[in-house]
C-alpha cells in the first residue's frame, strides 16, 4: 500500500490495487478501532455501475467503464472476474487486432458474424460474473444492457 495525492478535492488517499480510498474519512469512534476504520474505507472503493464490452485496437482489455468520470478500459481482475473469462475476452479482442492490417475488414461475413456472436456470448458471461454491474455490448445495434436481452 502507498499514499498518493489525488488532487485538492480528494486530498491524500490510500491506494490498494487500483482503487483509491479517502483517508481521514472515518468517524472518531471508527478510528478508535483501526479495523472498523479500515472496513469503512473499504466500503468507499469505486465500483463501476455500467461496463461496455467493446473491441479496441492496441488495447489488451476490451471492457470499458461507461461512467464519464472513470471512462476507459478496466482491469477485470480488480473486479473479481475469473482469469479464464479475462483470457477469453482478451483473445476475442486479439482477433479484432489481427485484422488491423486489412482496415478492420473480416475475410468473410461468416467470420464477422462469428466474432460478433462470440463477443455477445462473452458479454453475457461477464454479466453473470458481475451481477451487480450493467454490462452492455458495443458490437451490435442493441443499446440495452445484456441482462435486459434474451440470452444467446
Amino acid at each position: 500500500m502507498r499514499r498518493v495525492s489525488l488532487g485538492v478535492s480528494l486530498g491524500p488517499a490510500l491506494v490498494v490495487g487500483a482503487f483509491p480510498y479517502r483517508l481521514g474519512s472515518c468517524s472518531s469512534r471508527q478510528r478508535a478501532s483501526q479495523r472498523a476504520c479500515h472496513d469503512h474505507q473499504m466500503e468507499e472503493a469505486y465500483r463501476p455501475r455500467a461496463l461496455r464490452v467493446m473491441a479496441e485496437y492496441m488495447s489488451d482489455d476490451p471492457v470499458w467503464d461507461s461512467d464519464l468520470d472513470h471512462m476507459g478500459p478496466v482491469v477485470l481482475q480488480d473486479l473479481g472476474v475469473s482469469t479464464q473469462l479475462v483470457q477469453r475476452l482478451q483473445a476475442w479482442n486479439e482477433r479484432f487486432n489481427g485484422i488491423a492490417l486489412t482496415d478492420f475488414e473480416f475475410t468473410s461475413v461468416d467470420e464477422e458474424r462469428s466474432w460478433r456472436q462470440e463477443g455477445l456470448t462473452l458479454a453475457y458471461e461477464l454479466q453473470y460474473e458481475l451481477a451487480d454491474i450493467d454490462i452492455s455490448y458495443a458490437e451490435d445495434t442493441d443499446p440495452r444492457p445484456v441482462r435486459d436481452r434474451r440470452g444467446p
